[in-house]
């Protein structure tokens, strides 16, 4: 765009015509300068009482009240008033403000600042008992550099022209009824009027709780039920928007709140929930399982029970008795092993060389606890290895007398070595007798004596008491009591 394009644009701009109530609103060029006029209607220039209240109006335009009030000037022609020039500033209306930019509402703080206005500016005038009385949009006007609204012609200044839809056509919508209706003018006729401009403006960007409240309010039919004055209608709005504040604040308090607790719960250690699936193993047959069942033992699946074994074939019949002796000569054979081991420490003990040289009680004592611990085991093992109690004693009492045998064997190389072999010429028997000295030497380790008719009996140094039958000779040589116990060993170890 050249240099003469934008001037053109700009005359063309200068010389939109906008309508207002009392006529039409453009700019015209005068001395090279631009001056607002506003050409007055036929039918109100042809109005005396019009005329007459107009140029009382612009005497007091002079000096204004309120700087939001346009001041201006009366201009003439031969027939008499024929238009009004607007000295300071550049203006437009509300509508057309409206028309050309409508995002200028979305603007922070417009629709506020432009109702704290016109309060400020309505509430002056009331003091002065002036009534503006049509708030419309053709009829305020909004200055170009901040969009602020400004006020040009008052209505109760015109009121005894009488007719207001002759002084504003088309803003029949603005003006409260009982105005309409040749009411008097008043501050409610106001207010109603505020109420309807400020629904106007909130029908791009909607009507906010506290706009739409005092709106519903401020437009009511009845004048009684409005609010009585611009301080109460500015008060109740300023309440609800101090409610709506701390809601506002309240409400996002409580999210802020709870966006921190959910940020603090998110740091928090947490267990995590582990579920362990065991390893599957297949199951091994445990012979020395105690919870084995008869049907187990047998061979019998589940739901299946010994009565039904009759009805199994021969072959089948064998091959679960084979299966059976194969099963008992294994238990046969964990129960040997188990048994001989722990029978091997039990004997053992009793025929270490402490026991041996003890007293005859703690001698007694010593074969009570090992022929004890010998029975616990043999039970012990005989239920780990599935064995019949019969079975296992009678298997217990062979392996017993085995180690016996061999212990015994083993006391007697040892006393060997110990002792020279002699055999004495005085004794009735081919049994070894130890001297009256030897016996003397050996007593506190491998024999005993008895004093009786000065005859001494040496206990065999091999401490066999399991299936001992002394001589004649040691039978003559033992006392009573000697005899006796060993005749109670003897019983022990058949039992």
């Amino acid at each position: 765009m050249n240099f003469e394009e934008l001037l053109d644009s700009r005359n063309g701009s200068a010389m939109r015509k906008e309508q207002m109530p009392f006529g039409m609103l453009y700019k015209k060029v005068k001395d090279n300068k631009y001056e607002n006029v506003l050409t007055l209607r036929h039918e109100l220039t042809e109005n005396l009482v019009f005329c007459y209240a107009l140029e009382q109006e612009a005497e007091q335009r002079q000096a204004p009240a309120c700087s939001h009030e346009v001041p201006f000037t009366i201009s003439r022609d031969s027939a008499g008033i024929s238009s009004v020039i607007i000295n300071k500033g550049s203006y437009r209306t509300f509508k057309h403000l409206m028309e050309e930019t409508p995002a200028v509402v979305a603007k922070k703080n417009f629709i506020n600042n432009t109702i704290d206005i016109l309060f400020d500016t309505t509430e002056r005038m009331h003091r002065q008992e002036i009534y503006h009385l049509c708030f419309a949009p053709d009829n305020i006007l909004a200055r170009r550099s901040d969009n602020e609204p400004m006020l040009l012609f008052h209505g109760s200044n015109y009121h005894r022209v009488g007719n207001y839809s002759l002084l504003f056509p088309g803003c029949e919508d603005f003006i409260a009824p009982e105005i309409l209706e040749d009411g008097k003018p008043s501050a409610t006729a106001d207010i109603y009027s505020l109420g309807r401009f400020m629904e106007y403006l909130c029908r791009e960007t909607g009507k906010t709780p506290e706009l739409a409240h005092v709106i519903k309010k401020a437009t009511k039919t009845n004048p009684d039920k409005r609010y009585q004055s611009v301080a109460d209608m500015r008060r109740s709005l300023n309440i609800i928007r101090k409610i709506r504040k701390i809601i506002v604040w309240t409400v996002a308090a409580v999210v802020l709140a709870l966006i921190g607790w959910a940020g603090w719960s998110s740091m928090q250690p947490q267990s995590a929930h582990i579920e362990y699936v065991p390893e599957h193993k297949e199951a091994e047959k445990d012979y020395l399982d105690p919870t084995t069942t008869e049907e187990e033992e047998y061979g019998l699946f589940e739901g299946y029970t010994r009565q039904d074994s009759l009805k199994l074939s021969p072959e089948e019949i064998q091959q679960r008795e084979a299966e059976q002796k194969e099963h008992d000569a294994k238990a046969e054979e964990i129960f040997r092993k188990y048994f001989t081991r722990d029978a091997e420490r039990i004997l053992s003990l009793l025929y270490s060389p402490d026991n041996m040289a003890a007293s005859e009680t703690k001698y007694m004592a010593a074969t009570q606890k090992a022929m004890a611990e010998l029975v616990r085991a043999q039970t012990e093992i005989a239920e780990r290895a599935g064995l019949s109690e019969s079975r296992a004693q009678l298997i217990a009492s062979q392996i017993i007398e085995q180690v016996t045998a061999r212990k015994k064997t083993q006391q007697a190389m040892r006393q060997q070595t110990i002792i020279p072999s002699t055999k004495s010429s005085s004794s009735d028997d081919d049994s070894y007798m130890p001297s009256s000295s030897q016996s003397q030497s050996l007593g506190g380790t491998n024999g005993a004596t008895s004093g009786s008719a000065g005859t001494t009996t040496t206990k065999p140094s091999n401490g066999s008491i399991l299936r001992h039958d002394p001589t004649p000779s040691e039978q003559r040589g033992m006392s009573g009591r000697e005899r006796n116990m060993n005749q109670e060993k003897r019983e022990m170890i058949k039992r």
